[in-house]
């Protein structure tokens, strides 16, 4: 958790917080998310709730949030990179470069930087799904700045993976 650079008592400012029951109320106590995180040191959670949080903060159009959440995955997954030491951290540092990738394929497309926004779509094309994510907030991006012609062409490539049926992926 060290690594994410997580720090009490919240996430990002946000208090998420699990009250642990105690059969007196004034025994009971509250841990925030990065205190359980950093409790279990697993940095895998912690990249995974910065993804997810990144991605919420991204669709409700709170960017500095989705860049804060991309900067604690690029430092975490910086730190990893250099001490890389089997193939569940190698999963690791590839799963959440792609998430990376995503965050800041949504940031371009969204501050209307459409050539540097479909540069890093196509670092996601390992990923159908998060392509095909991607892709949508690349193309409605383009049609926001009355972009059609070229966001059909995204069209064309995003609607065949929406239209496969859904499999055992995330």
């Amino acid at each position: 958790i060290e690594r994410a650079g997580l720090q009490p008592p919240g996430l990002l400012g946000i208090e998420s917080q699990v009250q642990t029951r105690s059969p007196r109320p004034e025994r009971g106590r509250s841990l925030t998310l990065t205190t359980l995180l950093r409790r279990a040191r697993r940095d895998d959670l912690a990249l995974e709730v910065f993804a997810q949080l990144g991605e919420i903060y991204l669709t409700r159009t709170a960017y500095d949030g989705t860049q804060e959440c991309l900067r604690r995955i690029q430092d975490c997954l910086a730190d990893y990179s250099q001490t890389s030491t089997g193939s569940e951290v190698d999963q690791m540092i590839s799963r959440y470069t792609l998430r990376a990738c995503f965050l800041r394929t949504g940031l371009a497309a969204a501050r209307g930087d459409h050539e540097e926004a479909l540069g890093e779509l196509t670092g996601l094309q390992g990923d159908r799904h998060l392509s095909a994510l991607a892709g949508v907030l690349c193309a409605t991006a383009l049609c926001d700045d009355d972009l059609h012609v070229r966001a059909a062409d995204l069209w064309r490539n995003i609607i065949p993976v929406i239209d496969e049926p859904v499999g055992d992926t995330d």
